[in-house]
């Protein structure tokens, strides 16, 4: 090359694997109907190209002189578009490099160089890179597809690489991992990469809407599983293909899924509409040096040193890869180590940046072409059932829990997830836990207790919420403890509520400094952002609606409007928008707890669940999910009254419904709410009853937690300052 540049390195097309050649079609051949760029062996050396109809006239480019993508930016910054589309090929020297249909492959819709063969069918709607080359060129269709020549005239499909005719018959080319993009995103996040140089006789070509008339007349029977049309990413594992169609997965942005046997991740990037298949293994960066081409385009293979250099070589790393946000340029994060990954399939930040995960054979194109390449193919989410998510199955529990055969036991009872309680008494022993639930291939959420917190309690004793400021039954409980005198207030230790000015703010940053450098989660949990165990004084632990029930001057700290915890819940989500923030809720009594758990107090009738519903239907317009906090028998639910073991897990459920429903509030329905069920001091029998109950009411899932949820409040004095002095 004239140019110092390289290329990225890959098997030659002779070096290929048997495939089973597809079923005979028509061919059409056209070898004139398009130019193919050639890289011949002769440096600086020009001669004539086939014309284009509709064009003017090319010469062939000679060994054609290599740039950087920023280069060219500045070169031809006003012709090049942003939302221009590319071929980027992704791997190997300067990460790989980007062709701008508009300057090249509309007009050469073959370029065989030693970058690799690269072809772009708009008729198909697929674009796509083999290994390097300068022996093919334009042939004509097949199947609706292109076909390219080899110089020793075999025929290849250029969508599969398999050649269906001539002396390499059932052969397939290697691939070189590519995608499609746009030219502006590329640029942005790739400026370093290989470029054409764009030569003032590079003209940019718009493309014709009109589908070739010989493509069009190549077609066979169509496939009638999906329209002719509709784009898919096709994957080859090279054993089984499988088609995504994009209208359906790009609404998830991220699909996980198995095909023959071994786990793949197919990402979707919105800005670009981008499609790509990886399997979920990761291998260390890697240095390349720049081609070295024979006289056929082939350079010899190039393993690659580990970057940075001197670092020894590291085995590749299975990870667990979730979408953590729909927006961004790396929007994938590994639950290992947290680190996020684009679209390339590249890791750009975090601990495992410059890694990059295995490249699965993926190209996107018009289901008519996939299927009459692979008639077997199967497609991706065919029916509601395929398509519907997982339901969460969680298992809520401590650091300390978290050893390795608890988690070989939670997967062998089928959880699907793993809810790690933080409290950051040891900010490196839950990263490192964090990481392990990962590898361990469940989903990962955080639990945290926010509300019922020992240390700001102490810290900060006037935040606490009052207990006595006008029911004093809750001291049947504790019939030692002393009368309040003059300036001193019962406050309920260690309830410090989101519900305070004072509070909120600290209560997000105890929150923003647990979620710091610990592995990106699906979601958190977030509990006790209501009022306190006995917030009126009655003394149940399901009177949750107040913080200072009585007169004001009582009060120690300023009351935030209904809103408080809606807001509380937006505040984390900013902190950490990659994750699912999901409150959890406690319910309200019942109308038979006047006569015992509410000591003669009529709350059920009183002001309880209107204030209740005022709190809760912020949230529940904000918050898609919702857990409900059920602990069935630590709140002494275990009543004949409810029937069933558990039975009081389906009425709570509803009562997330039809309660709002009497404040004509639309109310939350029991699809929307994950319930928190009992797992400690509990019988396996009692678990499957309340996981009976909650799928019986229809929950969008549960958590079972193991480790004790402890809602124990005690009282406590503490001498005031009237409001007005404070």
């Amino acid at each position: 090359m004239r140019h110092f540049l390289v290329l990225i390195l890959f098997l030659s097309a002779g070096g290929s694997a048997r495939a089973e050649p597809p079923k005979e079609a028509i061919v059409i051949p056209k070898p004139d109907a398009f130019k193919s760029l050639v890289d011949p062996k002769v440096k600086d050396d020009f001669r004539p190209l086939l014309v284009i109809p509709k064009t003017d006239a090319f010469r062939t480019l000679v060994n054609p002189t290599c740039s950087h993508c920023i280069d060219e930016a500045k070169k031809r910054s006003g012709e090049l578009r942003d939302d221009d589309r590319i071929l980027a090929w992704t791997r190997g020297y300067s990460d790989g490099g980007a062709i701008p249909n508009r300057f090249f492959l509309n007009s050469y819709r073959v370029i065989s160089d030693s970058y690799g063969v690269f072809v772009y069918d708009p008729d198909a709607g697929f674009a796509r890179g083999f290994a390097p080359s300068y022996d093919f060129s334009f042939y004509g269709w097949r199947n609706g597809v292109m076909v390219m020549r080899h110089k020793d005239g075999t025929l290849y499909s250029c969508l599969t690489g398999v050649a269906f005719d001539g002396p390499q018959k059932g052969t397939r080319l290697q691939p070189v991992p590519t995608l499609v993009s746009d030219w502006g995103f590329w640029l942005k996040h790739y400026p370093d990469g290989v470029a054409y140089n764009m030569f003032e006789k590079y003209r940019p070509i718009e493309l014709s809407k009109e589908i070739n008339d010989d493509s069009r007349k190549s077609r066979g029977p169509a496939d009638n599983r999906l329209p002719a049309d509709e784009m898919v990413l096709g994957v080859w594992t090279g054993k089984v293909a499988k088609a995504y169609p994009l209208a359906r997965f790009a609404k998830e942005g991220f699909v996980l899924d198995e095909v023959d046997g071994e786990p793949i991740v197919v990402l979707w990037e919105p800005e670009t509409k981008t499609a790509a298949a990886y399997q979920p293994i990761a291998h260390q960066p890697r240095k390349f040096k720049s081609p070295r081409p024979d006289k056929s385009g082939v350079s010899p293979l190039d393993p690659g040193t580990p970057l940075p250099a001197g670092t020894p070589e590291a085995p590749a790393r299975k990870l667990t890869l979730q979408l953590a946000s729909k927006t961004g340029a790396a929007p994938f994060v590994d639950q290992e180590t947290g680190s996020r990954w684009d679209i390339a399939g590249r890791a750009v930040e975090g601990e495992l940046k410059g890694w990059t995960l295995a490249w699965l054979e993926s190209t996107q194109v018009k289901w008519f072409a996939w299927a009459a390449e692979y008639p077997e193919t199967t497609v991706y989410a065919t029916s509601k059932a395929a398509a519907a998510p997982s339901r969460l199955k969680g298992a809520v529990i401590s650091v300390e829990q978290a050893d390795a055969d608890r988690l070989r036991s939670l997967k062998a009872e089928h959880y699907n997830a793993v809810v790690l309680a933080l409290d950051g008494e040891d900010a490196a022993k839950e990263r490192e836990v964090a990481r392990a639930i990962g590898a361990a291939g469940f989903d990962l959420y955080y639990w945290i207790e926010v509300g019922r917190n020992p240390a700001l309690a102490d810290a900060h004793p006037e935040w606490m919420a009052s207990l006595e400021v006008h029911h004093s039954e809750w001291r049947r409980l504790f019939p030692k403890f002393p009368i309040a005198k003059e300036g001193e207030v019962v406050k309920n230790y260690p309830w410090v509520p989101v519900l305070y000015q004072e509070s909120f703010p600290v209560h997000v940053e105890r929150v923003k400094k647990l979620l710091a450098d610990k592995p990106t989660p699906r979601g958190v949990f977030l509990n006790d952002l209501q009022g306190p165990p006995s917030s009126c004084g009655c003394g149940h632990h399901l009177c949750r609606w107040a913080t200072d029930y009585g007169p004001p001057e009582k009060a120690t700290a300023k009351r935030l409007p209904s809103d408080a915890a809606a807001k509380f819940l937006a505040a984390i989500q900013k902190l950490s928008p990659e994750a699912k923030i999901i409150p959890v809720w406690a319910t309200e009594c019942e109308e038979h707890d006047k006569d015992k758990l509410c000591a003669g107090v009529n709350c059920f009738k009183g002001v309880c669940w209107r204030e209740w519903t005022a709190q809760l239907m912020p949230v529940a317009t904000d918050s898609d999910t919702i857990a409900a906090l059920l602990p069935y028998r630590a709140f002494q639910r275990d009543l004949p009254r409810y029937g069933t073991e558990a039975g009081w897990i389906k009425e709570a459920l509803e009562s997330f419904s039809t309660m709002p429903a009497r404040y004509k509030a639309a109310g939350v329905p029991a699809q929307r709410i994950v319930a928190v069920l009992q797992g400690w001091d509990v019988t396996p029998a009692q678990v499957a009853a309340q996981i009976s109950q909650a799928e019986t009411a229809g929950a969008a899932g549960y958590l079972v937690s193991q480790m004790k949820l402890n809602q124990d409040w005690e009282p406590r004095i503490l001498k005031i300052k009237p409001m007005g002095s404070r």
